[in-house]
C-alpha cells in the first residue's frame, strides 16, 4: 500500500480550511418572515382543532343513527386537549420571551 504523496491542506498552511461566516448577522426581513411562517402555523393548526370536532361530531351523529355506542367522548376530549393546548401555545411563548 503506498503512503500518501502530498499531506491534507490545513487553514494555517494555505489550502482550503473550513468556511468561517464571521459573526455576521440576520437578514433584515427575516423576523418579518418568521412571524408570517407562524402565523401560517398557528391559523393552519386553529383550522384542524375546527376540523376535528367536526369529525369527531360527525363520527357521534352517525354513531347515535346506527344505535351503536363508541368511544367518542375520548376522541372529543382528545381533541379538545389538543384544542387547549393550541390556544395557550402563543400567549406562553410570548410570556416566556
Amino acid at each position: 500500500m503506498p503512503a500518501p504523496s502530498t499531506p491534507a491542506a490545513t487553514p494555517a498552511g494555505g489550502g482550503p480550511g473550513v468556511y468561517n461566516p464571521g459573526i455576521g448577522s440576520a437578514p433584515s426581513n427575516l423576523e418579518s418572515q418568521v412571524h408570517l411562517l407562524m402565523d401560517i402555523v398557528a391559523w393552519g393548526a386553529t383550522s384542524a382543532c375546527v376540523v376535528g370536532i367536526a369529525i369527531v361530531a360527525a363520527m357521534m351523529a352517525v354513531s347515535h343513527h346506527r344505535g351503536t355506542g363508541g368511544q367518542h367522548f375520548a376522541s372529543l376530549g382528545y381533541v379538545m386537549a389538543a384544542c387547549v393546548l393550541i390556544g395557550t401555545a402563543g400567549p406562553l411563548v410570548q410570556f416566556l420571551t
